[in-house]
């Protein structure tokens, strides 16, 4: 019996050790969820903000980072609107204040005259989705909005790729792009976080196509990394696919 003893009482140990730890890791897992999720909100924020072309309309400081975080939330609430149509969400930045108080007071107006219906009825989505089309074309006619930041999620050579890219209202203007989430190697296609790289895109036109050799020039042509053609490629596949097929699907062009 005393052996028995002996060998189940390092089994009841090792079951309490693991069910605390266990229990510990949970705790700390649902304190930190808020402050994880906070923390990817605010890194979003500021992709936005970066991608948009902003920063270079306003001489607002390049880097970010520096400045408080409700600072920078402030910037981004005080310039940009957050549009969702057909499930899909983007953000317009206007050329000033005035203009963005304008759109979301039409907008406001706008849910007020549907907020007695019923939103499920494909019928009255439809409708509203087209008047919501409407108020962002007359936007764009009349030279209102700066830029268009869409999130896009696209494959790479090791995992997705999920990027910001501000686009002007031609929809083919490329202001910038931010990445959000990449997978590629590291010192290869990881590379395509790197600010020159970046700003490559700025003012090119999609579609988009890699140089042949470096002295080529046009608005639509970008550079290679070095030794990750294939990364390379699947970036210019988020603006000539992905990009473009979500424009079309929500502004069904």
């Amino acid at each position: 019996m005393k052996i028995k003893k002996e060998k189940i009482y390092p089994v009841i140990y090792m079951f309490l050790v693991t069910f605390i730890f266990i229990g510990f890791l949970t705790i700390l897992n649902f304190i930190s969820r808020e402050k994880i999720k906070q923390n990817e909100n605010f890194f979003k924020i500021t992709a936005i903000i970066k991608s948009s072309g902003l920063l270079e309309k306003d001489n607002i400081p390049a880097n970010l980072n520096n400045l408080p975080k409700n600072e920078i939330k402030n910037i981004f609430d005080k310039n940009f609107s957050t549009i969702n149509i057909k499930n899909k969400s983007f953000y317009i930045l206007f050329n000033n204040e005035n203009e963005k108080f304008d759109f979301d007071n039409k907008i406001l107006k706008l849910n007020e005259i549907y907020q007695n219906f019923n939103l499920n009825k494909n019928e009255i989505i439809n409708k509203y989705t087209s008047e919501l089309i409407s108020i962002i074309n007359n936007f764009i006619d009349s030279n209102k909005i700066y830029s268009f930041v869409f999130e896009i999620t696209a494959p790479g050579l090791w995992g997705e790729i999920i990027a910001t890219i501000g686009i002007k209202p031609d929809f083919k203007t490329i202001e910038g792009i931010e990445f959000l989430v990449q997978n590629e190697t590291p010192g290869l296609g990881g590379r395509i976080s790197e600010d020159w790289y970046k700003k490559s895109f700025k003012n090119k036109e999609i579609p988009l196509k890699i140089k042949k050799d470096e002295n080529e020039k046009g608005n639509n042509s970008v550079e290679a990394i070095t030794g990750a053609t294939i990364t390379s490629n699947y970036v210019i596949n988020i603006f000539n696919k992905f990009l473009t097929e979500e424009i079309n699907l929500i502004f069904n062009k």
